[in-house]
C-alpha cells in the first residue's frame, strides 16, 4: 500500500500500482498518476502538495479510491511550469471525498479536454474561472455533488463538448439560452436538480442521450430536437411535464433506442407502435401515467415475464 499522505520528493515508488515515471527511478519526472481500473486501488490517504512538483505530469487518474481524501486536488495552474512542460490533457478526481468548492486550478489549464469532479461532496457555485477551458474542452463531468446557484451561461461557449453532465446537484434557474451553440454535444445529464423553464431550444446535429428529469420543468411535448436526432439511444424526460398522446409521438429514429424513461407526467394512449419500431430496447419506464395498450399487441409480448 503507497499513501499519498507520507509522498516525498525523490520517493522511489516506480514499481507501484498507479505509478508511472517518465525517466529513472525517482519521481521528479513522474508523467501519470493513476491508471483506469482496479490498479489505482494501492493508492490511499490524503492529496499531497509534494506532488504539485512534479512538472511532466500529463494524466491523473484517481477514479474510485474510496480511502482518498482532502479539501481540493494538488494540481497548481500550469502557466508556473515551462511551455514544453504543461500538463493536464485529463484532469479526473471522480468517486473521492474531495469537499469545499471546485478548486481555482483553471486559468493555466487551457490545454485540458477532459475534466471530472463527479462523486465528491464539492459544494458552492462552477467557478468563472473554468470559462478558460472552452477552446478544447470536450468532457465536463460534475454530477453527484451538492454545487448550486445558476448554470453559468458560459457553458454555451464550448463548443467542442460530447458530453456534460450537471446530474444530482442543487441547480437552479433556467438552463442558459446559450447552450444552443452546443451543436456538438452527444450527452447531456441535467437530472435531479431544480432547473425551470423555458428550456432552450437545442440546435445539435444529433443528441445521444438525453436526462433532465427530475427538475422543475414543464416541457409539455418532446422537444423537436430530440424528436428529430437520427442516433438517440437514451431520452429520460421523467417528471418533466409532459402532456402528450404517446400513439402521437413519432421521432425520427427508434431503432437505437435502449432507454426510454417518461415517468411521472401526464401521457396518453399507448406506448405500442413506439415499442414496436425497438430492437435494442433495454427499459421502458412510464410508471405515474395514464396509458392503455394490450401487452397482446407487442411483437415482442412472448418474451415478457
Amino acid at each position: 500500500m503507497f499513501s499519498l499522505a507520507s509522498w516525498k520528493n525523490g520517493t522511489d515508488c516506480c514499481q507501484l500500482f498507479g505509478i508511472t515515471c517518465l525517466t529513472g527511478r525517482r519521481v521528479t519526472a513522474l508523467s501519470l498518476l493513476g491508471r483506469p481500473g482496479n490498479l489505482t486501488t494501492s493508492l490511499s490517504g490524503k492529496i499531497s502538495p509534494s506532488l504539485s512538483k512534479l512538472k511532466f505530469l500529463d494524466s491523473i487518474y484517481l477514479q474510485d479510491l474510496k480511502n482518498l481524501t482532502g479539501p481540493k486536488p494538488f494540481l497548481r495552474p500550469d502557466s508556473e511550469l515551462p511551455r514544453q512542460s504543461r500538463p493536464a490533457i485529463s484532469a479526473q478526481t471522480p468517486r473521492n471525498q474531495l469537499s469545499g468548492p471546485i478548486p481555482d486550478i483553471f486559468p493555466g489549464l487551457t490545454s485540458l479536454i477532459s475534466l471530472s469532479f463527479s462523486h465528491n461532496k464539492l459544494t458552492g457555485k462552477i467557478r468563472n474561472s473554468l470559462a478558460i477551458l472552452a477552446p478544447k474542452l470536450r468532457f465536463l463531468e460534475l454530477g453527484h455533488n451538492s454545487l448550486s446557484g445558476a448554470i453559468p451561461g458560459y457553458l454555451g461557449k464550448f463548443q467542442a463538448l460530447d458530453t456534460q453532465d450537471l446530474s444530482w446537484n442543487n441547480f437552479t434557474g433556467t438552463v442558459p439560452k446559450s447552450f444552443a451553440n452546443l451543436t456538438k454535444i452527444f450527452n447531456l445529464d441535467l437530472s435531479y436538480n431544480r432547473l425551470t423553464d423555458p428550456f432552450p431550444v437545442m440546435n445539435v446535429k444529433g443528441i445521444e442521450s438525453l436526462d433532465s428529469s427530475h427538475n422543475l420543468f414543464n416541457l409539455g411535448s418532446i422537444p423537436k430536437w430530440v424528436i428529430s436526432s437520427p442516433i438517440i439511444y437514451s431520452m429520460k424526460l421523467a417528471k418533466c411535464g409532459l402532456k402528450i398522446k404517446l400513439d402521437d409521438f413519432r421521432p425520427v429514429q427508434t431503432y437505437f433506442y435502449d432507454y426510454i424513461d417518461l415517468s411521472e407526467n401526464e401521457i396518453t394512449g399507448s406506448p405500442v407502435q413506439l415499442l414496436n419500431r425497438t430492437d435494442y430496447l433495454v427499459g421502458f419506464y412510464a410508471s405515474g401515467n395514464k396509458l392503455k395498450f394490450d401487452l397482446g399487441s407487442l411483437r415482442f409480448s412472448k418474451t415478457l415475464k
